[in-house]
């Protein structure tokens, strides 16, 4: 993306249109294909292992192969392909997963090494600055949140009318729509600090991740705490009797309250920490409302919470991370990508599949244990660093 023309606008703007295609891909996916398993007889501990499975195969690829993958092949070429096979495996899950489901989590693997190493890719672009020119991460990043929620406001009445056969056909579309935009966008790799010696560089970045595990434990911790929201949220509430139309509006509720979060948010500059414990104080206390079962008009306001356990936090990471020296800051935003909003969230995920037939929206006891210890550990380190006027403190 190194062009003699480029503005923060373009950039922002180009940036904006890979969280668009992503985001529509990544609603479809996560909303769609459980409950397409569900419908046939799919158990619910499968769908929580194909949860697993996908992010383990995100984690893997995106630690292992991607930043080699991108200089041997280029990331035009590689983005090219990652979509082509994105759309390969999700007709698999259409094709095959009526015929033989416990399929279901070998495709979904393949389905997280292709589309979902995308997210920590963009969060990474959206946070370094090119020949200058720094990208402006909430308007980058909300423009995600809109996709996911026009998405998702689509999506329900088509399902209800047509059936989960929309969803191969929506990720062909959008995956034409990334082809179209891929020649216009361009991720190169970040060049060294100036005059960074890189023996010394490997040490001091160990250092700082060490220093940085209270940080990184805190967001994987409440990332976690919305796995059961995250894979298994749709499937609850149709349990709960709600209607595909009824669901989106959910799920939209929180996308439009994140996406206002990350308007308005990006106006202030508080200490990662501080946000921390706010944002799990009050994801203890949404995922109490779940554990409730209360009604469908609870269930929508309840999703404003979203706009702080998650954006506001998301928003206060990346910021922080925007600290630290170029090569700590891909580690750490990779590290979190992998872990934090793949491995870890996957495994509580496949965990809590052997649980859902039988306890339903009890299992957010577990949410709120997570976001408890969440809580826990930013009270913790809240007042040890305090913020300066020059950056985000944690």
């Amino acid at each position: 993306m190194y062009r003699s023309d480029l503005t923060v606008t373009r950039m922002n703007l180009l940036l904006a249109l890979r969280n668009v295609v992503f985001y529509s891909g990544f609603a479809s996916f996560a909303l769609y294909v459980p409950l397409y398993a569900r419908h046939f007889e799919v158990p619910t501990a499968v769908i929580g292992l194909g949860s697993l499975m996908t992010a383990i195969a995100s984690f893997l690829f995106s630690t292992f192969f991607l930043a080699k993958l991108v200089e041997r092949i280029g990331d035009r070429r590689l983005h090219r392909l990652m979509w082509i096979a994105s759309l390969l495996i999700v007709l698999l899950i259409f094709l095959l997963g009526k015929e033989t489901p416990y399929l279901y989590p070998i495709i979904t693997a393949g389905l997280g090494a292709a589309m979902m190493t995308l997210m920590p890719l963009n969060d990474i672009a959206a946070t370094t600055s090119l020949k200058g020119i720094k990208p402006t991460y909430g308007p980058v990043r909300v423009a995600g949140s809109l996709s996911f929620l026009v998405t998702t406001l689509i999506m329900g009445p088509l399902v209800d009318s047509l059936g989960y056969a929309v969803v191969p056909f929506w990720m062909l579309g959008i995956t034409v729509l990334a082809q179209v935009i891929n020649n216009s966008v361009t991720f190169q790799k970040v060049p060294r600090d100036q005059g960074a010696n890189p023996k010394a560089m490997l040490g001091s970045r160990r250092a700082s991740l060490i220093m940085l595990l209270p940080v990184l434990a805190t967001i994987i911790l409440l990332s976690a705490s919305h796995a059961a929201y995250n894979n298994f949220g749709s499937v609850l509430l149709e349990g709960l009797g709600l209607t595909g139309t009824q669901l989106s509006r959910v799920f939209a509720v929180a996308v439009v309250a994140e996406s206002l979060a990350f308007f308005v948010a990006d106006r202030f500059r508080l200490p990662f920490f501080t946000v921390a414990a706010l944002a799990a104080g009050l994801a203890v206390f949404r995922w109490w409302l779940w554990f409730s079962q209360p009604g469908y008009l609870v269930l929508i306001l309840s999703q404003g919470f979203h706009s702080i356990t998650f954006a506001t936090m998301q928003l206060a990471f990346m910021r922080y991370s925007q600290t630290l020296d170029n090569h700590t800051r891909q580690l750490l935003i990779s590290v979190y990508g992998g872990v934090g909003m793949q491995l870890f969230p996957g495994f509580t995920t496949f965990v809590l599949g052997f649980f859902i037939d039988r306890y339903n929206t009890q299992v957010f006891l577990l949410s709120m244990a997570l976001a408890a210890l969440s809580l826990v550990l930013a009270l913790l380190h809240v007042r040890r660093v305090q913020p300066t006027s020059s950056q985000v403190a944690p």
